[in-house]
């Protein structure tokens, strides 16, 4: 199971597909369900919720339906499992 990584550091590889839970081969569909699913539960005004996480899933968000972002962060992955 995925699990949302809060303290990842967004520089991390992949660290927008971990927050989000999603696979790298998600579409901007699931990547938009995934984060409508998960900001309810993070919205500050949602128990449990706080402003740093419901920002940190907006960005994971924002740059997996960019489509330059997503592919700096692919980048990132791929150069990660070559360094390995």
């Amino acid at each position: 199971a995925n699990h949302s990584h809060d303290d990842a550091p967004t520089s991390a590889p992949g660290w927008a597909y971990d927050t989000l839970g999603v696979d790298v081969t998600a579409s901007k569909r699931a990547i938009r369900v995934a984060y409508r699913a998960l900001s309810k539960d993070a919205h500050p005004d949602a128990r449990g919720g706080s402003e740093a996480k419901f920002e940190r899933l907006k960005a994971a968000a924002d740059a997996l339906t960019d489509d330059d972002q997503r592919a700096a962060i692919d980048a990132s992955i791929l150069d990660c499992a070559l360094d390995s």
